[in-house]
């Protein structure tokens, strides 16, 4: 995939034989909404544990912060047919690490995930995932998350990631 600006400064991506166009976004393309879109995409794509997030629409990311919306289906349900609690730590994990590359294009690995079941969700119901950034350090990022159902608070979350060093977010060195 390649990453071309057209003549009325619009970003369009186009297919390529080369992987390493799409591995390395400039920091600008991170912040960009449709960055993260295109990043979830390709996460979506590599058929492992990121399907679950196959209906995941983001609705805005800036300026560490990203806010996603997701339609809750049958197979986000756990056996009291309600929001699973495994899914809702992955839109915790998630949409935090989105929001944090709004700010700093740099891998990061997981040190603590909370997360906090105040309500259900259910089948049908649109639940909206906010992340915040609340801070980033040298080595240490720590966000927040809150999950609403029509602006009710059900869940929230507390997310600290480790900052890989001198590596950006698909592991290439700077």
């Amino acid at each position: 995939m390649r990453i071309e600006v057209s003549e009325n400064n619009r970003y369009m991506f186009r297919p390529t034989r080369s992987v390493i166009d799409v591995e390395y976004l400039p920091l600008l393309l991170m912040r960009m909404k449709g960055g993260l879109r295109q990043l979830l995409q390709a996460q979506i794509r590599e058929k492992n544990f990121n399907a679950v997030l196959t209906n995941l629409e983001l609705k805005s990311a800036s300026d560490g912060r990203c806010v996603a919306e997701l339609l809750v289906t049958r197979p986000h349900l756990n056996v009291a047919r309600t929001l699973h609690g495994g899914l809702s730590a992955t839109l915790v994990d998630s949409v935090s690490t989105f929001a944090l590359l709004t700010q700093r294009n740099v891998r990061s690995v997981s040190v603590d995930l909370s997360v906090s079941f105040i309500g259900p969700a259910k089948e049908g119901d649109l639940i909206t995932i906010d992340a915040t950034t609340l801070k980033v350090g040298q080595t240490l990022a720590y966000l927040t998350v809150d999950i609403r159902k029509q602006s009710k608070l059900i869940i929230t979350g507390k997310h600290t990631k480790f900052l890989q060093q001198n590596v950006d977010y698909y592991g290439n060195k700077f």
